[in-house]
């Protein structure tokens, strides 16, 4: 399972929420299934800048999952 916390620094509490591994990695795939088009009114290059902070955020989550599924 994964534990996610969120802090709501409004309320001053965590949010917590458990998901199993397999679903985690499924949102994480589903992530990383999404690919910018272009768009004629964003700058050049905005798209490969949101690829690539999409890429990073799968490779990251499949990283802490590994560590979870190993670890815990």
């Amino acid at each position: 399972m994964v534990l996610i916390q969120e802090k709501d620094t409004q309320k001053e509490d965590i949010q917590t929420i458990t998901i199993p591994f397999d679903f985690f990695e499924h949102l994480l795939n589903c992530l990383a299934n999404q690919k910018y088009i272009h768009l004629d009114h964003l700058p050049n290059g905005v798209e490969e800048i949101n690829q690539e902070i999409i890429d990073l955020a799968w490779s990251d989550g499949m990283a802490m999952r590994q560590y979870y599924s190993k670890n815990f």
